[in-house]
Formats: C-alpha cells, structure tokens, sequence
C-alpha cells in the first residue's frame, strides 16, 4: 500500500479536527476503490468502524461487507504532524 499526501483543503465536507486525528494516527484515512459502491473514494476508519466517504469526504455509509480494495494511505499536508523521536535501533542498558 502506498503513502499519499492529500492537500489540507481537499475533502472539505471533513471537519478539521478529523484531518488532525488522521495525521496524529489516532484514526486512519485511505484511498479506496469499492466495487459496490461506486460513489466511495475513501474510508475512514476508527475505534467504532470503517466509514466510506465520497470524494469530498461525505460520509456515504459505515462499511459493512463492502469488497474494498485499499490503494493509499492518506495524511494531510499543511497540517500538523505529531513529534518523530529519533531513536537509535539498539539501546545499552548497564
């Protein structure tokens, strides 16, 4: 799966602070293709489910049995992203 970066204003029936959780990874937003429903373009998934949203972000449905094929996973440029830490790949504990 591939990482895509979507402009901040894109998908504008989303709410600002949803975009916020997707580049903070607290909820996961991707690009999809959805056989049986030909209107979804993304799907948003959280804690409560997955939820298929059109091309400007308006939630369509809640997924259901939906054969979905997953193309990117998306993050917001423009809009803040949480800290990385730099962490050395082995720690030495004496």
């Amino acid at each position: 799966m591939n990482n895509k970066k979507l402009n901040a204003n894109e998908l504008p029936e989303l709410a600002g602070a949803i975009k916020d959780l997707v580049n903070w990874g607290k909820w996961n937003l991707y690009e999809i293709q959805c056989k049986s429903n030909i209107n979804a373009k993304y799907a948003l998934s959280n804690e409560e489910g997955e939820y298929l949203l059109d091309i400007n972000g308006k939630p369509l449905t809640k997924k259901k049995s939906e054969e979905i094929e997953y193309i990117s996973m998306c993050k917001f440029d423009g809009i803040p992203m949480p800290p990385t830490i730099n962490m050395p790949s082995y720690v030495t504990i004496r």
